[in-house]
């Protein structure tokens, strides 16, 4: 039987691209996975994460890994579309290793919906699809998928630092990403594309100025 986990990381940020990443594993490489110690990328250091990204590659019967650009990103927030856009990656990586089982951590609360819209633009009703949330705590062929989705947008946000500065981490909560912003939006118009311009941290601080200068009109 051929099992496939998929997970995603840096889909709450504000800086840099989406990754999803895809581990095929068999039930024998599945009990690998735990004895190497496997488990959510999050709970995780880098240094363990980086280690563990080529012992997962050499267990697995595949990986795939597809980078979700910001623009791309801001088409579909513009439509609130974003689980669509995440539903529709995952269909890619599914179709390209065409497994038996699939386990997916599931965006928004439950995981019946995500479910259902993966059925239905997969139209494959042979594969078995489980869509929970956490699932990168719960199974650890989706726990290997988040370690991989997490090393390649670590990388992709350091390649990004290197030419732009220390932003932080990236994610909205962060004080050093809300400082990186408020400058951005204060000295450069438009915005460049590594910024995910239908974030709400950016929607307020350009709706804020242009409020701000039609008062002083």
């Amino acid at each position: 039987m051929k099992i496939l986990g998929i997970d995603e990381a840096g889909r709450g940020c504000v800086i840099g691209p989406m990754v999803l990443a895809a581990v095929m594993v068999t039930q024998k490489s599945w009990d690998r996975l735990l004895k190497c110690g496997v488990k959510d990328s999050k709970k995780l250091s880098q240094k363990k994460r980086e280690a563990l990204v080529d012992e997962i590659r050499d267990i697995a019967l595949g990986t795939e890994i597809t980078v979700v650009p910001p623009s791309k990103i801001d088409e579909y927030c513009a439509k609130k579309r974003l689980n669509v856009l995440e539903a529709e990656v995952a269909v890619e990586l599914i179709k390209k290793r065409q497994p038996d089982v699939v386990y997916i951590d599931a965006p928004g609360r439950g995981g019946h919906k995500f479910k259902e819209q993966l059925e239905n633009l997969l139209d494959e009703r042979q594969i078995c699809i489980v869509a929970e949330n956490h699932a990168d705590d719960n199974y650890p062929v989706v726990a290997a998928a988040s370690i991989l989705a997490k090393v390649t947008r670590d990388n992709a946000i350091e390649d990004l630092r290197k030419k732009f500065g220390d932003f932080g981490s990236g994610y909205p909560s962060d004080a050093k990403t809300q400082h990186f912003i408020d400058r951005l939006c204060e000295e450069q118009q438009p915005l460049p594309d590594y910024i995910r311009h239908s974030w709400s941290t950016v929607k307020r601080k350009l709706t804020g100025e242009q409020d701000q200068l039609f008062m002083n009109d």
